[in-house]
């Protein structure tokens, strides 16, 4: 089958907003429409539709205690911003390849601190960003060899004690 021919539909992939919930609600609910009519109507696709009834879907009452299940936009809007919350914050450094190769030149090549280059590249980052891209893997081809990039918090109190040693010109602690 030849398919030069075949015009393939541009996807939206946007998300399902509160406002086209309450509209599935109502139709799904009080009209009785099936899910290939709220798909026709909303110009989404079926599937999306079903998932959708799955999320909100709720056990409700009746005035003569049948249970009956339907579907609730309220309960299907807390789910999903509940799995949003799942998802995690979007990387600082995201497709910016650029910065990402800036940062292992400069710790592998030039073995520089992760602050010296936050200075000097006027990166939009912060250093313990930095870090924790290290230690999670997303920044490539740097390996957790040198301990010297991740302090640990003894070696903080130590740092720290020296310096008010120095600036308060106290004894020795030990």
């Amino acid at each position: 089958m030849c398919q030069n021919n075949y015009i393939k539909e541009e996807r939206k992939y946007k998300h399902l907003k509160y406002v086209e919930r309450t509209m599935i609600e109502r139709w799904h609910n009080k009209e009785g429409k099936s899910n290939k009519e709220i798909a026709r109507l909303l110009d989404k696709n079926e599937r999306t539709i079903r998932r959708e009834l799955k999320r909100g879907f709720v056990i409700t009452r009746t005035p003569d205690w049948i249970e009956r299940e339907e579907y609730s936009a309220d309960v299907a809007q807390e789910k999903y911003d509940y799995n949003l919350k799942g998802k995690g914050q979007e990387l600082k450094i995201g497709s910016n390849y650029e910065m990402a190769k800036y940062i292992e030149q400069g710790i592998k090549e030039y073995k520089k601190s992760p602050e010296v280059l936050v200075i000097e590249g006027s990166l939009n980052i912060n250093a313990k960003t930095i870090r924790n891209y290290i230690k999670k893997g997303f920044i490539l081809d740097i390996k957790l060899l040198n301990a010297t990039l991740f302090y640990t918090n003894l070696f903080k109190l130590f740092y720290l004690l020296n310096n008010k040693k120095k600036m308060f010109n106290l004894k020795s602690l030990c």
